[in-house]
């Protein structure tokens, strides 16, 4: 007799985990240059200080540049293992900051 199995699948997403901050541009940008956004600038590089790990961004168009820290929420301390595979990814590079703060942490 076959049986009915119901499964629920939950994924956790980037911004699940980790508080991501606020683009920070160079302060002496020129102020007609539009502001850095989420959806217009890509994830170049990034590194790790102090226990944060920094992305760098980039938009393509102007080459306006910034930083953004990222630390792992104290709710989810137990995901310690995800901040270093998140240092390690090479997945995050070449991608918008929207795209990363929605990504599925399986995918790091």
């Amino acid at each position: 007799m076959p049986r009915n199995i119901k499964y629920t699948v939950t994924y956790m997403v980037v911004k699940d985990l980790f508080d991501i901050g606020s683009i920070m541009e160079w302060e002496d940008k020129d102020k007609s240059i539009k502001i850095l956004s989420d959806e217009d600038c890509e994830i170049t590089s990034k590194s790790l200080n102090n226990r944060k790990i920094i992305l760098h961004v980039k938009r393509a168009g102007d080459g306006s540049e910034g930083n953004v820290f990222v630390t792992l929420k104290e709710s989810s301390k137990e995901h310690f293992a995800t901040s270093k595979k998140l240092l390690a990814s090479k997945n995050i590079l070449g991608i918008t900051l929207g795209k990363f703060k929605n990504m599925d942490i399986e995918e790091l």
